[in-house]
């Protein structure tokens, strides 16, 4: 009986620094160039619900997507982050405005055309966000239309509803985050995001992973800016551009596939199922093997910083040991 309460006293301790681990949501700090690691946001693998079933042919059906553990970052990329871009490769955008540094270093880059963003994330060792991903991170597995819930809500983004005549510095509104902790999905600046753009993709698209079409005709955009109405900002609600010219309204986030955190994830599971023995009315149950999601079951992952473990969960009749 010690042994046992132990081990659970293990496995609480344990499930903790888990979720510690796959949901860091970090403050953003100076970086030193190419690294932007504690700026980025773990978002667990799993299934989630993408698009819905009204509204612009674009955004529907509504469907389910399984995607691996990726990161992305927690806020948009900055003009100060940007210009370490621009001194170090030398490349500079016909958009890109370096005056903006002695006032706007910490907004939000914008007027950054779709392969100067995409060069970016490269650079840093990283990649722009899929639109699956980038959905989930906004969305989570709830199907919320906003990042923060289903109503609209004042004081949550810089939208046209907000009156703000430009984009305001990254992270402005943290009532306003995502399920995992990510800020400004909704409005500020527009977002690239790495797949090519079709109004059909929904009707053809994998449920695993999706990379988008592969025909090049539009980039996907993601999020509104602060010149959209609150409908456009949306989680799921669907933008594109030919990305031609510099657009003021538009900036990008980074994101990564995160391989060695899902290689933790069966680790651990793997530990549980073989090692744990549990008591009649408990039971452990592992995700890492993609299957349907059932909105009524208890374990689903938990908001980021919430303090409940990903990997167990407790039936009501099965009780830790006492303190």
């Amino acid at each position: 009986m010690g042994e046992s309460c132990a081990f659970r006293r293990f496995l609480r301790i344990f499930g903790f620094l888990s979720l510690t681990l796959l949901c860091s949501c970090q403050a953003q700090g100076e970086l030193a160039p190419r690294n932007r690691a504690n700026m980025m946001v773990t978002v667990p693998a799993g299934w989630f619900t993408m698009g819905q079933n009204e509204g612009p042919r674009a955004n529907r059906p509504s469907h389910e997507v399984y995607l691996d553990t990726f990161a992305i970052d927690r806020t948009e990329v900055t003009n100060a982050a940007f210009a370490r871009f621009v001194g170090e490769t030398g490349q500079r955008p016909p958009g890109w405005d370096e005056t903006l540094l002695e006032t706007h270093a910490n907004h939000p880059v914008v007027g950054v055309r779709w392969l100067e963003a995409d060069a970016f994330c490269r650079w840093t060792g990283n990649r722009l966000p899929t639109e699956a991903e980038w959905e989930k991170a906004a969305r989570g597995t709830d199907e919320r239309r906003y990042p923060w819930g289903d109503d609209w809500l004042d004081g949550r983004a810089n939208t046209a509803e907000s009156g703000h005549d430009g984009v305001l510095p990254v992270g402005a509104f943290p009532d306003g985050a995502s399920p995992y902790g990510v800020l400004d999905m909704a409005g500020n600046a527009a977002e690239w995001v790495a797949d090519y753009f079709a109004f059909d993709y929904y009707q053809q698209s994998p449920t695993r992973n999706p990379q988008g079409p592969e025909e090049v005709m539009d980039h996907g955009l993601r999020g509104g800016s602060w010149a959209s109405p609150a409908a456009q900002t949306q989680t799921f609600f669907r933008d594109s551009s030919h990305s031609a010219s510099p657009n003021l309204r538009v900036g990008f986030r980074c994101a990564k596939t995160v391989e060695a955190t899902r290689a933790l994830d069966i680790r651990i599971i793997m530990m549980l199922r073989n090692k744990v023995q549990t008591k009649p009315g408990s039971r452990i149950s592992p995700h890492f093997e993609p299957q349907a999601r059932n909105p009524s079951a208890p374990n689903q992952p938990g908001r980021c910083g919430s303090g409940h473990a990903i990997f167990l969960h407790r039936r009501r009749d099965s009780s830790l040991c006492s303190e």
